[in-house]
């Protein structure tokens, strides 16, 4: 089995020569626009860093081109090279609806990643023997629900669409997840196995996530 993973938009499969299929995590949208604030306001290999520190979390949610991300990269209409700008209405919104039911045999939620896993585990015979949960703004950003009501609200509607298509996820997810049954269960019950590395292992796995992911930011920047 071939993979590709990062966050891409949709359309690989058309340059590939041989059958492909798609999976994806959907992230509640106020809580990644937090995210993404914090995270390049603390890590210097960002190329908008700088601009960052004189930008609010509410300046940036309404002045970044990047808002209904997730909407943008399922729908496959972005602009090379910035996928992730441009505008985004309706018609996005139904195609990244219409492209999941078409070409994703999973949709799941990041807040249930674990059980995405499991139901990955089954649905393509994934052996997964090394897990470590990897957050990188954890320490230095505030909880959704610790900021004012209407800065939430201001970055709901900023990405009302990502809401829509997330609210459109989660309903069908349950329903997704119940033929597994059991088998998700037993699933899930194995993967903390997977995560209780040894200090040592867990800490040089951890490094080697953090070193691949700041290469990455460097090319980012260059």
């Amino acid at each position: 089995m071939l993979v590709f993973k990062g966050h891409m938009p949709f359309g690989l499969h058309a340059r590939l020569t041989r059958p492909a299929t798609y999976i994806t995590f959907l992230r509640e949208p106020v809580d990644r626009v937090i995210s993404e604030y914090y995270s390049i306001l603390h890590h210097r290999l960002h190329p908008q860093h700088r601009r960052m520190q004189t930008l609010s979390l509410e300046e940036y949610a309404t002045r970044t081109p990047h808002h209904n991300v997730q909407t943008k990269l399922l729908s496959g209409r972005g602009d090379y090279p910035d996928f992730l700008a441009g505008d985004c209405n309706d018609e996005t919104l139904a195609l990244a609806k219409e492209n999941l039911a078409k070409h994703f045999t999973f949709a799941g939620l990041t807040e249930r990643f674990d059980e995405g896993l499991a139901a990955c585990k089954l649905l393509f015979g994934w052996n997964i023997a090394r897990y470590v949960h990897f957050n990188v703004t954890a320490s230095v950003r505030p909880k959704k629900n610790s900021l004012p009501a209407a800065t939430q609200a201001l970055i709901a509607e900023r990405n009302k669409y990502d809401v829509r298509l997330y609210e459109h996820v989660k309903c069908a997810y349950a329903d997704f997840l119940r033929p597994f049954g059991d088998l998700l269960r037993e699933e899930l019950e194995s993967i903390p196995s997977a995560k209780a590395l040894g200090r040592v292992a867990s800490a040089l796995y951890a490094t080697g996530s953090a070193v691949r992911k700041a290469i990455i930011r460097a090319h980012s920047a260059l």
